[in-house]
């Protein structure tokens, strides 16, 4: 297996569990190394970097949009990955969804989502930060949703409760609520912190 050389922040199983590294942007990977050595023992390997023959699985692989998928599909397999990188638009973040990525960060966010993101897509979860939350909603709901959804949508992807964007909104509450099932019933969601996600799942035409 060809690994880079990173002495700093290369680290054995034992340091907790094994966090790949394969990111393009070399000045962006050094930074996102000593975040995820919080998290576990970073190796920095080569794009498209497979395990060898009984070597333990990463728990995660953290890379870029260029390296993360290959030929439409995630590039590791059934390994959890997160997509960290610049300026991703709700497209990008759709076909990388689409592609089996677990997560994606966009890199102009704050320090603590990149954490969130890696502490939920290593226990199993699908994980957006906000601004690819946003980019994604705005992407799907320029075709899938009246106007007052899509002002919704945004509002619920930005961690609004129904109350706050009745008044944001001017609207009753009891109109957000009837917006907000719509929403669902549009999505197949199964809860409003799923209606984004489930988004993706739905014929876009």
């Amino acid at each position: 297996m060809q690994f880079h050389a990173l002495p700093s922040f290369t680290a054995s199983s034992s340091a907790g569990p094994v966090l790949w590294l394969a990111h393009g942007h070399a000045l962006m990977g050094e930074g996102l190394a000593a975040v995820l050595a919080r998290h576990g023992a970073v190796q920095r390997v080569a794009g498209g970097t497979q395990p060898s023959p009984g070597e333990e699985l990463p728990a995660l692989v953290v890379t870029d949009r260029r390296l993360g998928v290959c030929g439409g599909r995630v590039a590791w397999g059934t390994v959890p990955v997160l997509v960290v990188d610049t300026g991703l638009c709700g497209r990008e973040v759709r076909q990388l969804l689409d592609a089996g990525v677990q997560g994606c960060v966009h890199a102009e966010g704050d320090l603590h989502h990149l954490d969130g993101a890696v502490s939920a897509v290593m226990q199993g979860a699908r994980h957006l930060c906000p601004l690819s939350a946003a980019a994604l909603a705005q992407d799907v709901v320029q075709v899938a949703f009246t106007p007052r959804e899509a002002q919704v949508l945004d509002l619920l992807c930005n961690g609004l409760d129904n109350k706050t964007i009745a008044q944001q909104l001017g609207l009753a509450l009891s109109t957000v609520k009837t917006h907000v099932q719509s929403l669902l019933a549009k999505t197949g969601a199964r809860n409003r912190t799923d209606i984004v996600t489930s988004t993706l799942r739905r014929t876009v035409g």
